[in-house]
């Protein structure tokens, strides 16, 4: 009787196990990209961040400006009618109260806000769409727009004597930035140390902002808390730049950082400390710029000009009081 021998080919255990292990790798990057976790990723873009970059550091410059300007109005105003230095009439606002020409009825910083912050909203939601399906982490952009949207429709209220408390829209301000805060906290779990840090330090521009803001809201007659809003603003907006260069750089000219070298995060911090220092100096500069062109200003056109930013009984009211609020709820009475 003939004994039947079976034969067994390795070869074909490995052709097993090769279309096994592919299958299991194909399945899971399905289910990788079809799953929750798909969806939750960060897809991290340079526009992204280079937008609102744009928004704060404009809004940023502006209000330093603005901010100085009407400092050193009061100054001179002081000078000229021999009044005393410390009580200047000087009272913040978060968006500026006057403008020229055609233009000195309508709101302008609040409706170039609302739009800018529309846009931006929309930008997100727009490129939160990839591959036929919604990336739920495009909201945290999403939901920054839009609280800073509110904050451009609360002045814009508040313009048209809508009956709203007094700087409403500066705390508005405060809680959008607290929550824009919140929500780059959540940035920061599950990153590399370049990551992680660029979005810490973002925070702490945020905070700065916060801080100051709120000092601002308790102190108005002081320049340096308005100061301090207006320059951890300009911080924070080109600290958005910087981040998109860092993590996304548009060209392959710029250097990519080594995400985990300890070098690369002592440069970093190298360089949020040198932006610091460049946006303090460059308020120095526009100070004198600002100082050389309000020396020239004649006591009727100081007047005028206070009298536009603060209305006619300016004098009236902060000689009388200088603790009190230029307007309060009672003027409306």
């Amino acid at each position: 009787m003939e004994s039947l021998v079976v034969t067994h080919d390795p070869k074909e255990d490995d052709g097993i196990e090769n279309c096994t292990t592919g299958y299991h790798a194909q399945e899971h990057a399905t289910a990788e990209h079809s799953g929750p976790s798909h969806h939750l990723k960060d897809y991290g873009t340079f526009m992204g961040h280079f937008n609102p970059g744009v928004l704060f550091t404009v809004y940023g410059l502006l209000w330093t400006y603005n901010v100085i300007k009407r400092y050193q109005i009061a100054r001179r105003e002081a000078v000229l009618t021999r009044r005393d230095p410390n009580k200047l009439n000087f009272q913040c606002s978060l968006f500026s109260q006057y403008y020229d020409g055609c233009c000195s009825r309508v709101p302008v910083e609040a409706f170039a806000l609302v739009v800018g912050t529309t846009m931006g909203l929309f930008g997100e939601l727009k490129s939160g769409f990839r591959d036929g399906t919604f990336h739920i982490a495009t909201m945290h952009h999403m939901c920054m727009f839009f609280f800073y949207d509110l904050v451009g429709v609360t002045n814009i209220l508040m313009h048209k004597k809508y009956a709203l408390p007094l700087r409403s829209d500066l705390a508005l301000f405060i809680i959008a930035s607290l929550i824009e805060a919140f929500l780059f906290s959540g940035h920061v779990a599950g990153r590399n140390n370049v990551n992680k840090q660029v979005h810490i330090l973002l925070i702490y521009s945020i905070l700065g902002t916060v801080v100051f803001s709120g000092l601002e809201l308790l102190y108005p007659s002081s320049v340096l808390a308005s100061l301090g809003r207006t320059l951890s603003l300009t911080i924070h907006g080109q600290w958005f730049w910087a981040v998109g260069f860092i993590l996304y750089p548009p060209s392959s000219l710029l250097p990519k950082l080594d995400q985990e070298d300890h070098g690369s995060m002592a440069l970093i911090s190298t360089l949020f400390v040198t932006l610091i220092a460049s946006v303090i100096i460059s308020a120095f500069i526009t100070n004198y710029v600002i100082v050389r062109q309000v020396i020239r200003l004649s006591l009727p056109t100081i007047n005028r000009m206070q009298s536009k930013y603060y209305g006619q009984n300016l004098s009236a009211a902060s000689a009388s009081d200088p603790e009190k609020p230029l307007i309060s709820d009672s003027d409306c009475e």
